[in-house]
């Protein structure tokens, strides 16, 4: 039973479901009413996951072993799962919405959590999120009601890090005691609260379990990709196709070879005992910011400004520069950049090695079958230590020939010299302009 006080004042447990303002009860009617009600059977509700967009949930709805999947999370407040109307479970009232929490479970296997985005535009107070490996938690309502029917609740991108899992709705939660899946309504419930629970007033619920995904569901992820079609440049080298492109470790490799290793020049032996020590004490301190800010419910931007200004209050840091959601760290003494990346769950949790070892895969193989993708359609990709360049096929082959007359020396005519600076990195431009000597994998250094 919740707390008096709570229904007198019409907040929702954990401050998450407000109650219709317009019915709030002096405490004695309060009393009688508790005093007077009794459990009835319940007949309500739908909430189902869906991976296809086609907005039901069917066999074809199954979770990519490499790919991040996008799930659709829908709930249905006047109907069961088989279609027949629903009915509310205490009280007698519409089965209108106000506010929704939904928390995912994964069954047999751990998951990445990706962007949640709240599909219901009028909901605009946050109730926070929450997640684990194997748990998710999200929130959002407001003080007005929808009339009962479907609705897409939100979308929430997902990558399987291990096992085979099933992502399920879930009544309850290993997060907090007060997670639960639920939505507001004028239908008080079976609690009085106005809240429509899972496992409580409803129980129709379907997940989406994980598909074989072309054979690799739980075996290696492929490390390289076959290309028949377009052009890469391959720190400054051109390679036509046939191409095969792949990573080993971090380094990309194209048709066998891969790019020289980065020549750094010596780090003071100081520098290792005490400077180091400092960069990793700043590193440290940056990753508990962090996270204490994902507790607080701040936003990805907000997160990377918090840890903007962390690092560029220090007297090790020369210069910071965000890009993207990562940042990029010039230290006053250390002749090696470094890069801050914005984790990508939450809360942060540090991975296993073999956690670790299939994320850098699956997202390696994804640039992978994405240049793939662009490749057979005849684009130009262009590959150097700072990052992959595309040209779309449009304008790939007017693009190509200006690079190789860049490359040969000849003059360049001032259409293709604003055709290759709109398009082309000046830094990548000089790539081409003095191509790096490329080592055969496996060859080592000479």
């Amino acid at each position: 039973m919740r707390k008096l006080t709570d229904l007198i004042l019409g907040i929702s447990p954990c401050l998450r479901r407000p109650l219709a303002w317009g019915r709030m009860l002096p405490a004695t009617m309060f009393l009688l009413v508790f005093a007077s009600w009794s459990p009835r059977d319940t007949s309500a509700q739908y909430m189902f996951l869906d991976v296809d967009g086609d907005g039901v949930s069917t066999p074809k709805d199954v979770l990519d072993p490499v790919w991040p999947t996008t799930l659709s999370i829908w709930l249905v407040t006047d109907h069961n799962r088989d279609g027949s109307p629903a009915v509310c479970s205490a009280g007698g009232r519409s089965l209108s919405i106000n506010s929704y929490e939904v928390v995912v479970r994964a069954d047999s296997g751990a998951v990445s959590w990706g962007a949640y985005q709240n599909r219901m535009a009028e909901f605009n107070l946050h109730f926070g999120a929450a997640s684990s490996q194997t748990e998710f938690h999200e929130g959002y309502g407001s003080f007005s009601y929808l009339a009962p029917g479907k609705y897409l609740l939100a979308t929430l991108d997902v990558t399987v890090i291990s096992g085979r899992p099933r992502l399920t709705p879930s009544a309850s939660s290993q997060l907090a005691a007060t997670f639960l899946t639920s939505f507001g309504s004028e239908c008080d419930g079976r609690e009085g609260d106005n809240s429509v629970a899972l496992g409580r007033d409803w129980f129709d619920v379907d997940g989406v379990g994980t598909g074989s995904g072309g054979g690799w569901d739980d075996g290696p992820i492929p490390e390289s990709i076959t290309v028949g079609q377009g052009v890469v440049y391959f720190g400054g080298n051109r390679i036509p196709a046939p191409l095969t492109i792949g990573f080993e470790g971090a380094d990309a490799v194209v048709n066998g070879a891969r790019l020289p290793p980065l020549e750094q020049p010596p780090i003071p032996a100081g520098a290792r005992t005490s400077s180091d020590a400092l960069r990793f004490e700043l590193d440290s301190t940056g990753t508990a910011l962090t996270r204490d800010g994902v507790r607080k419910g701040l936003s990805r931007a907000e997160l990377l400004q918090q840890l903007r200004t962390h690092y560029a209050s220090s007297e090790l840091v020369r210069e910071v520069q965000v890009e993207g959601e990562r940042l990029r760290v010039t230290y006053v003494d250390y002749p090696i950049q470094t890069i801050v990346y914005m984790p990508s769950r939450i809360p942060m949790t540090d991975p296993s090695p073999e956690e670790r070892r299939r994320s850098d895969a699956v997202h390696a193989y994804a640039l992978l079958r994405e240049t793939k993708a662009i490749l057979d359609q005849g684009a130009v990709v262009l590959i150097t230590r700072d990052g992959w360049t595309t040209v779309p096929p449009l304008i790939a082959r007017q693009v190509d020939d200006a690079l190789q007359s860049l490359q040969a020396g000849a003059g360049v005519t001032t259409v293709r010299r604003e055709l290759l600076d709109s398009t082309i990195p000046a830094d990548v431009q000089a790539w081409v302009r003095q191509p790096a000597r490329l080592d055969p994998v496996g060859g080592g250094d000479k």
